[in-house]
């Protein structure tokens, strides 16, 4: 009877262990229960506090949990989880989507697409994850909605800035290579980065020797001082007008160009005009007007009437001395009455007709007397009326 009775006694202590360990156990337990609702809780109010849509699927995509802002992509509600996301209505434009969940599944490989609401001009960065659990295995996907409609407006913009870019550099080289004048970039150092061809067109030269070459070799030497001056203006901020100087050809002569250039960051923006053929010209008028000042035959111009051009031979026929004497004045001032009407019935009608006139006119002097003029009209195209006399 004692033996049983220190048994029971040992029994009872080993119980009362146990239920000691069980309690110690349980409180733990309570514990861990109090900490994983805790973080449950954390978790939730993230999701809901998140301004990212998102859903959480199960290996079948039913729906597990998902955040409030999923719904601006598709629409949910509370009584909708564990439902298949396929029987819930998309607001987004994405008829692929369930390809893409299948394809993530199989793969486990990330896939992110933008995609734009319906009806709307809103727009998400949709990314489809593989849901990985702790211990390694895959248990469904995260499907997220970060709103880029902001960023998606900016990137239109710089998009359309792009092409508007694209298109006014297009414009740009287009008026660079089809300008019939000289356009070119050149460095501040004296050699050019870019030339169009019209520069090679007046001189011949092919594109990479005048690329390859200082500028300066291909100026006359007595233009060259001047040159390296007006560069030097160039690199100090002055624009620059009106400037001349002469540019060797592939056949050793020589063209005048005038430039118009200005700098910007170190590079000279330059154009050029041709003036070879304007300055064969005026010195051409030159020497004319030189051969005319010193001929012996009186030449006076008119025009409307009135000289505008008159050269000394012809002032010394009339006994004037100065041009203002006679300029600006009509012809007729030095006719009488009997040979004006001459000129009105029998010259001017063979003028008008055949461009000349030659013939014997009775004119006057300053002095008051009249003297035969041997006197030669010639009507040119522009309107003017040459008298030769």
């Amino acid at each position: 009877m004692t033996a049983s009775n220190e048994e029971l006694q040992s029994t009872n202590e080993e119980l009362h262990s146990v239920n000691e360990e069980l309690h110690t156990v349980n409180i733990e337990y309570q514990s861990k229960i109090q900490e994983l609702t805790q973080l449950n809780n954390d978790i939730d109010n993230l999701l809901k506090s998140t301004e990212i849509g998102v859903i959480f699927l199960d290996s079948e995509l039913k729906i597990r949990k998902f955040t409030p802002a999923a719904t601006l992509a598709v629409s949910l509600r509370d009584p909708d989880l564990y439902r298949p996301l396929a029987e819930l209505t998309l607001k987004i434009d994405c008829p692929s989507l369930p390809e893409l969940l299948e394809s993530v599944l199989r793969q486990h490989s990330p896939i992110s697409r933008e995609v734009q609401l319906k009806n709307s001009e809103a727009w998400f960065l949709m990314q489809i994850n593989p849901y990985q659990a702790e211990n390694g295995q895959y248990d469904g996907l995260a499907v997220s909605f970060v709103d880029i409609n902001q960023a998606k407006k900016v990137q239109l913009e710089l998009n359309q800035t792009l092409i508007e870019l694209r298109s006014r550099e297009t414009e740009i080289n287009n008026f660079f290579q089809l300008s019939l004048e000289i356009m070119c970039v050149a460095n501040l150092d004296g050699y050019f980065k870019r030339i169009n061809p019209g520069f090679e067109r007046i001189l011949g030269y092919e594109t990479q020797e005048l690329l390859t070459q200082p500028f300066l070799s291909f100026v006359h030497p007595d233009d060259v001082a001047a040159t390296q001056e007006a560069v030097q203006q160039l690199s100090e901020g002055k624009d620059l007008i009106d400037f001349q100087n002469r540019y060797r050809c592939l056949d050793g002569s020589y063209r005048w160009l005038k430039w118009m250039a200005a700098c910007y960051e170190g590079l000279i923006y330059a154009t050029a005009h041709d003036l070879t053929d304007s300055k064969l010209a005026q010195e051409l008028q030159n020497r004319q007007l030189v051969a005319i000042e010193t001929a012996t035959n009186g030449i006076g111009i008119l025009n409307a009437d009135k000289f505008i051009y008159l050269n000394q031979a012809y002032l010394e026929i009339f006994g004037c001395s100065q041009p203002q004497e006679l300029l600006g004045q009509s012809w007729r001032s030095l006719y009488e009455e009997e040979q004006l009407a001459e000129f009105e019935s029998e010259i001017f009608p063979v003028l008008q007709s055949e461009g000349i006139w030659q013939g014997i006119v009775k004119a006057k002097h300053s002095l008051g007397y009249l003297f035969d003029q041997e006197l030669t009209l010639n009507l040119t195209s522009t309107g003017d009326l040459i008298w030769v006399c």
